[in-house]
């Protein structure tokens, strides 16, 4: 009996033995790596072997791991059971493919994969993030660290890949690039490709400060009629004109404000553009004001558009067209002054401000706005400011008051008669000589 028993005694003891070698052999063959040996529950004696190895074990996770912001979850379908996680947050990069990692959510451990073509990195124990695999991994957010003297720099102790510029009296973490290293130089960080010296002569570059972002444009209105134009609804100084398919925001001289009327935009002043709307038929045809007697009006784009006429002056009429003249003058003794339609407008002798154009052939008189003076420019009449008159012509700016002669069929007759009885009485006489030589 005890021969037997002892031989039944040892054989199972070898089958306990052959048990824990292969839960031990089952445990470390799984495809996962390290992190899967940690998460698969074993047999109370299997978790005892792989406490006792080295090779098993985790590095114990922070307690407050942060969830990476690059992830979205992935519908796995049923795959078992999943496992229990103790630190809620805490994620680490799969050994299955580059794109995915495992995340602690609710006590176990989900699996997640990076979006597009992202690859996942191990930033630190339980932290993880997705990021494009060429460029360099985002570092994990570091505590903020106050420093004095903005853009120093110094390199990181604990990885000589990376170093610390001081921006806004705040640490902020840098990564050096194309796996060069932090190296102190003349007392600051710069970055180095290894065994590379830095040339004689050569002053390190200094790391720049990033650059703050932009405010986004405010969208451009498209528009499809080139130069065509619009009033600005929300400001009256400001009008729009369709430059390159879009809308091109203007501004009105002075303090002109935008009107549109008949299709067109035009700056003109707020008295102008607060006047009751009148319609006309006959372009560039005058005519009083009827509430103000120093306000002559002009027919422009089948609108009647006011104009003031000089200090002193009034407006009347006279054979049909508003004339600006001396109230002690009867308007029956303002000469005509004639015009050709080869001389469209022009500045007024004696006053800067006035200008003329001729309509039905005889000249209308026309005020410049907002203390403007009236040069020729190209040989028509343009109101400017006085500062830009002095510097296109310094010397003779204003033109210089010139003797208004009417144009009197009477006087020509006169001269045409004195010119023809001067010159018969010359042939007489040189008749007569003939006669006698």
């Amino acid at each position: 009996m005890k021969p037997l028993l002892a031989v039944q005694l040892l054989s199972t003891a070898l089958s306990v033995v052959l048990a824990s070698n292969e839960g031990v052999r089952t445990s470390a063959a799984g495809n996962h790596g390290i992190f899967q040996r940690a998460i698969v529950p074993t047999s109370e004696s299997s978790t005892s072997s792989s406490h006792s190895s080295s090779s098993t074990s985790l590095p114990t996770p922070p307690q407050a791991p942060k969830k990476p912001d690059a992830a979205k979850d992935v519908d796995l379908g049923d795959v078992g059971q999943a496992k229990k996680c103790s630190v809620e947050g805490s994620a680490v990069c799969s050994s299955d493919a580059p794109n995915r990692y495992w995340a602690c959510n609710k006590g176990k451990w989900a699996s997640m994969k990076c979006d597009g073509k992202n690859v996942c990195a191990q930033t630190d124990d339980s932290t993880v993030v997705c990021h494009d695999p060429k460029g360099p991994v985002v570092q994990k957010p570091q505590e903020s660290v106050p420093c004095k003297t903005n853009k120093s720099t110094m390199c990181n102790s604990a990885d000589s890949s990376s170093f610390y510029v001081c921006l806004k009296n705040v640490w902020a973490l840098e990564t050096c690039l194309n796996g060069s290293t932090c190296h102190i130089v003349d007392g600051a960080a710069v970055c180095m490709k290894p065994k590379s010296p830095t040339e004689p002569g050569k002053e390190p570059e200094e790391p720049k400060e990033p650059k703050e972002p932009k405010e986004p444009e405010e969208p451009k209105e498209p528009c499809s009629t080139p130069n065509e134009s619009k009033c600005d609804a929300s400001n009256r100084s400001n009008f729009f004109v369709c430059t390159k398919n879009t809308w091109t925001k203007m501004e009105c001289d002075g303090e002109n404000v935008c009107m549109f009327r008949n299709g067109k935009t035009s700056c003109v002043d707020k008295t102008t553009a607060d006047a009751p709307v009148q319609p006309c038929t006959k372009e560039k045809e005058t005519r009083c004001a009827s509430d103000n007697k120093d306000i002559f009006q002009i027919c422009q784009d089948k609108y009647w558009t006011n104009s003031t006429c000089s200090s002193g002056n009034v407006c009347g009429m006279k054979q049909g067209s508003a004339l600006c003249h001396d109230p002690k003058q009867p308007i029956i003794d303002v000469p005509d002054q004639p015009c050709v339609e080869n001389s469209p407008n022009r500045c007024v002798p004696g006053d800067n401000r006035l200008y003329q154009i001729c309509y039905d052939k005889l000249w209308n008189n026309n005020t410049c706005t907002d203390d403007k003076v009236c040069i020729m420019i190209k040989k028509a009449a343009a109101c400017v400011d006085k500062d830009v008159a002095l510097s296109i012509s310094p010397t003779n700016t204003l033109r210089e008051p010139e003797v208004f002669v009417p144009n009197d069929n009477r006087a020509d007759s006169v001269r045409n008669m004195y010119s023809w009885g001067v010159g018969g009485l010359l042939c007489v006489v040189g008749m007569a000589f003939g006669f006698v030589f």
